[in-house]
């Protein structure tokens, strides 16, 4: 049989602290990618073309990294209110 042991009020508290640190972060590579525009600025002649075809690659990567923490962050979310909800409706079960 298979058991479960989870902690709502820690699996809560997870989440918040997930949600924190995907702020941070989206903060963190929002700074660099502005920072690196200084270097966009300086960028001259091929240096100028080989540097827009990289930094395209940083932005693309950046959005598709942020866009899978925030699905596994709202899954993570998800998966909490699935088990809040079976705790509930097995104390009602129990209570009759």
């Amino acid at each position: 049989m298979t058991a479960f042991d989870i902690s709502n009020p820690g699996f809560e508290q997870l989440n918040a602290e997930l949600k924190g640190y995907l702020v941070a972060l989206g903060d963190t590579v929002q700074g660099f990618t502005q920072a690196m525009g200084v270097i966009a600025a300086a960028a001259t002649g091929d240096a100028a073309e080989i540097w827009k075809a990289e930094h395209k690659k940083w932005l693309d990567q950046t959005v598709a990294m942020e866009q899978d923490l925030t699905t596994y962050t709202q899954t993570s979310f998800t998966v909490h209110e699935i088990f809040t909800s079976g705790d509930i409706k097995s104390a009602q079960i129990i209570a009759g």
